[in-house]
């Protein structure tokens, strides 16, 4: 059994800081350093041990050791795949204790929206990550925001920029950027990550500050002395992984001077590169109106609305440039997803492009007023949310009063977790649940349709008054760049160079941030005939006039 003193050690050698550790980390012999981690430790097992005696049954769950709970429990590499198995065994509502904290693991639908959606008033607020939200972003990411006056002023002014009626004015945006994205898949194939990172990258940075990034290493999507957007965007999103971080689960651990906690170290350098990044996206965009250049984005209407919704200056570079970090990483990691997937199923690769070959024809890319008749299409881009979720894991709330839910009690400050993965593999709603089938999603009348609990037929964008308020810009920019790419080119697995035969997909391996794409594969992608360059190139040439035009 781990004593507090290995959990201390685990602590102290938390994932590698952005920053190196000072010396001062590795002289623990002093009487003063000595003493103080005595004190720390003496504290931590008093906080731990107090607990609060629940009113009530808690829902099952794994047993939990004395004053670590199930920490020791829960692995650091894909947490939701072990909540799966737990869901199986315990139900689909079922407790773990992290350390002093509660946390209850959703795994069905039925009690996500009973108790994420109908009790939304208690059940919108987020779990403290202390880590993430406190030291990586200081409160000002709205993701991880609290449920209050500041996150409910940000929503507000959020909603007016990503509702449906907003969402369709990006869509020229969209266009322009996924022809371009086809057209860099024909040129540069081997390259396909980096045309998925550029295309949801330069469109978020169009739709948030009316940049565009024609290249991966384009100063619109790298402007950092240090680091790329992409990168500052990775490390946070790997602090916000359940169970990654002790000091999550042992909030004692935060009274730990920064010099001897490197992950306060790993976290401080993070925070100074996105803010420094963030600023300086959004005073491009205030120079660039008051020179007369004017733009339609999210940074300039953050700015115009930024006094009458009572915002500092840094929260509205955070809401801007936090727009960055939730849009073009979850596109991405959604796109690269899609590919690997083609290359996986090729029967519905082929069902999908002759639906495009019936309603499109190969005169011309389809277009978004296509959509109502790709009825196929449009079932392979539910299915590959419900498949393989980009957050799989979910975004945890926390409940802010004490509640009953089918006789448990659930404390107040619970940390309450929708597992997306296991929700989206229950058998029950959809059959044979771990292959990919789009058919589950049309009806017999041949149109698109959902399952009981969900109109879109899954929950990838979460529940309640925190579900994703960009899933509308999300939706088109998958549909866009799903179509357009099958419509123009094959995918296939890559080729093994010592026996030339077919590397198989590996659907399984992903990577380990709460906002996932699969690890690095190999596959081919070619032009589907003579046709293709014509129409790609003549689409890309009505985006380069477009956006001419916008800069004029």
């Amino acid at each position: 059994m781990a004593t507090l003193e290995t959990v201390m050690n685990a602590t102290l050698a938390t994932p590698k800081p952005a920053v190196e550790a000072t010396s001062a980390l590795f002289t623990l012999g002093s009487t003063t350093t000595t003493t103080l981690i005595a004190a720390v430790l003496g504290l931590a097992v008093l906080y731990l041990a107090r607990g609060n005696k629940a009113k009530g049954p808690l829902p099952p769950g794994p047993p939990p050791l004395p004053i670590i709970g199930n920490l020791l429990d829960v692995p650091k590499s894909r947490p939701w795949v072990k909540f799966a198995e737990w869901t199986e065994q315990y139900g689909p509502i079922f407790t773990l204790k992290m350390g002093r904290n509660t946390m209850l693991v959703i795994g069905r639908a039925q009690p996500a929206l009973d108790l994420l959606d109908k009790r939304s008033a208690i059940y919108s607020s987020r779990a403290r990550l202390i880590m993430t939200s406190e030291l990586v972003s200081r409160g000002l990411r709205m993701t991880f925001m609290p449920y209050g006056d500041l996150w409910r002023r940000e929503r507000r002014l959020l909603h007016q920029l990503t509702s449906p009626a907003a969402a369709s004015s990006y869509e020229p945006i969209q266009e322009m950027e996924s022809a371009q994205f086809v057209r860099d898949m024909l040129a540069k194939p081997g390259d396909f990550w980096g045309h998925c990172q550029r295309y949801a990258g330069s469109t978020i940075m169009q739709i948030g500050f009316n940049k565009r990034a024609k290249t991966p290493q384009d100063p619109a999507i790298t402007k950092n002395v240090h680091r790329q957007m992409r990168a500052i965007n990775e490390m946070m999103t790997k602090t916000a992984v359940a169970g990654r971080y002790l000091v999550d689960s042992l909030p004692i651990l935060n009274y730990v001077p920064e010099f001897l906690a490197p992950f306060k170290q790993e976290a401080s350098a993070i925070f100074k590169e996105t803010l420094s990044l963030f600023r300086s996206h959004v005073l491009d965009v205030k120079k660039n109106v008051e020179s007369g250049h004017d733009a339609h984005c999210f940074a300039k209407y953050i700015l115009e609305s930024q006094k009458s919704f009572g915002l500092t200056d840094d929260q509205a570079y955070f809401l801007g440039g936090a727009l960055y970090g939730a849009g073009s990483d979850t596109t991405a990691d959604g796109i690269s997803t899609f590919i690997m997937t083609m290359c996986a199923f090729p029967d519905v690769q082929a069902k999908a492009q002759a639906e495009l070959d019936r309603v499109v024809g190969r005169g011309r890319l389809p277009n978004f007023s296509d959509q109502p008749d790709l009825v196929y299409c449009g079932a392979v881009v539910r299915e590959i949310l419900r498949w393989r979720t980009v957050i799989a894991g979910g975004l945890a709330h926390a409940s802010t009063e004490d509640d009953w839910y089918n006789g448990y009690f659930i404390p107040k400050g619970t940390i309450v977790l929708a597992n997306h993965w296991a929700i989206h593999l229950d058998p029950e709603v959809y059959p044979e649940p771990e292959k990919f089938k789009p058919e589950r999603f049309i009806d017999a009348d041949g149109k698109l349709c959902g399952t009981k609990y969900a109109e879109a037929g899954h929950h990838a964008y979460g529940f309640g008054r925190r579900i994703c308020p960009g899933k509308h810009i999300a939706d088109r920019s998958l549909f866009i760049v799903f179509t357009r790419l099958l419509w123009s080119c094959t995918l296939r697995p890559g080729l093994d160079a010592s026996t030339g035969t077919e590397i198989p997909m590996n659907v399984n391996a992903f990577s380990e941030g709460f906002s996932s794409h699969p690890l690095p594969f190999k596959c081919r992608i070619e032009p589907r005939g003579d046709w293709v360059k014509e129409a790609v190139d003549e689409a890309v040439a009505e985006g380069e006039e477009m956006w001419a035009a916008k800069q004029a």
